[in-house]
C-alpha cells in the first residue's frame, strides 16, 4: 500500500503530463485566473480533476510577506500535518478533522513563486467554505459515520505539528527528489 508521500509522487507524475492543469497553474500563479478562497497568507484556486478522478487546488503563497525559504517552510507544516492526518486515519484512528487532503506536492514556478497543489476538498464548488478558516459544513458519511465538517486549513491544526526548526530537509516536500518545478 502506497503511503502518503508515494501517492503524491504519483499525482505529481499525472500533473506533470497534464498539459491543460499546468497551464492553469500558470494562469494562477501570473495573477489570470480569481482564487476561490482568500486568506492572510495563501490564495486558493481551484484546478479541477486530475486523470485519477481527483479534484486537485492549487495553494498559492502571497509573497508581498515573506521570503521563498519561510514560505517553503509554511506550507511544508501544511503538507506534513496533511500526511500526518492521512497516516493516523489509515490506522483506524477516529479524528477530530475525519477528512483532510489525500495528496500534497510542493510546487515552484519560475524559481520566485511557490505553493502547494493538494486535494480540492469543496470538490470544486460542490462544498462551500463555511467560514473564514477554511471549514467547509455539508453533512458526508466517511467509514460509516455521518460527519459535518471538513476543515481545509491545516497550518495550524496541531497534529504531528512541526515547527520551522524541526523540518528534515531531505524528506521536505520542496527538495529536488520531490517539488514539481514548473
Amino acid at each position: 500500500m502506497e503511503n502518503f508521500l508515494e501517492y503524491s509522487q504519483r499525482v505529481k507524475e499525472e500533473i506533470k503530463n497534464d498539459s491543460s492543469i499546468i497551464h492553469a497553474i500558470k494562469l494562477c500563479f501570473l495573477g489570470e485566473i480569481e482564487p476561490f478562497q482568500k486568506g492572510t497568507e495563501h490564495e486558493i484556486y481551484r484546478l479541477g480533476k486530475n486523470k485519477s478522478g481527483k479534484y486537485i487546488a492549487l495553494r498559492k503563497e502571497k509573497f508581498y510577506r515573506n521570503t521563498i525559504e519561510s514560505s517553503a517552510k509554511r506550507l511544508e507544516i501544511y503538507c506534513r500535518n496533511a500526511e500526518a492526518l492521512h497516516t493516523s486515519r489509515t490506522k483506524g484512528v477516529k479524528l477530530w478533522r475525519p477528512i483532510s487532503p489525500s495528496f500534497c506536492i510542493g510546487i515552484i514556478y519560475q524559481s520566485k513563486h511557490i505553493g502547494i497543489i493538494t486535494e480540492d476538498m469543496s470538490e470544486d464548488g460542490k462544498y462551500q467554505m463555511s467560514n473564514s478558516m477554511g471549514s467547509i459544513s455539508s453533512k458526508r458519511e466517511l467509514n460509516g459515520d455521518v460527519i459535518d465538517e471538513v476543515n481545509v486549513d491545516l497550518d495550524s491544526c496541531h497534529v504531528d505539528y512541526l515547527d520551522s526548526e524541526e523540518i528534515i530537509r531531505d524528506s521536505s516536500y520542496f527538495t529536488t527528489k520531490y517539488v514539481l518545478e514548473i
